[in-house]
Parts: C-alpha cells; structure tokens; sequence
C-alpha cells in the first residue's frame, strides 16, 4: 500500500515538470523557427533568389539545429493607392520543423523587388 502511495506522488511531481519541458522545448523550437523565417525575409528583401522550400543549406546554415527546418515562400501583389495605382508584395514564409506547422510571417515589401 506504502508503496502505491509513493508511486502515486511521484508521479504527480513527475507529470508536471514533464510537461514544463516539453514546453519549453516547443518554446525553444518556435524562437529558433522565427528566427529562420526573418531571416529568410531579409534575404529575400536583399535580393537572393529561393527556390521554395528553403533550407538551412539554402542560408549556409552548418548547425544541425536548423537541421529539419524548411520555410515555404509565397508571395502575392497588393494594390495600393487609387485604383490601384501603386503595388505592394506580401510575402509570406511559412515555417515547418520536422514537417510541423511551426510559424507563419507575413510582411510588405515595395514592389521594386520583383
């Protein structure tokens, strides 16, 4: 009986601090995917050129922390202005680690980029 009560508490510490590290390690996870994200919008913006999905190879990344990581990049015209008269890009990158949905960033960029 002594030792089915231990059992018991035990695992109701366990559970909890379980549970705390899985998320921390999901927090970790999504810090270093946006990371990914900003800066594949800055490369874009400075002009390199991405065949979608990127990769930490793609960005000269050698860690195997960005191992699994790939960002999808969408990018779409947006009038501005009086019917439309000036045009803005949204871009779109979509972060996945391991093929989880991770982050989504969107962002406007002057249109002189395409």
């Amino acid at each position: 009986m002594a030792s089915a009560l231990l059992a018991m508490a035990a695992a109701g510490i366990l559970l909890p601090i379980t549970a705390a590290a899985a998320a921390q390690t999901d927090a970790q996870r999504r810090v270093i995917a946006t990371r990914f994200a900003a800066d594949v919008i800055e490369r874009y913006i400075a002009g390199e050129q991405f065949q979608s999905p990127v990769t930490a190879d793609d960005l000269g990344y050698p860690e195997s922390t960005y191992k699994h990581i790939k960002a999808a990049i969408d990018t779409e015209e947006v009038p501005v202005g009086k019917e439309g008269a000036g045009k803005l890009i949204l871009l779109t990158v979509e972060v996945s680690d391991n093929n989880r949905p991770m982050i989504t960033l969107k962002t406007l960029i002057g249109s002189g980029r395409l």
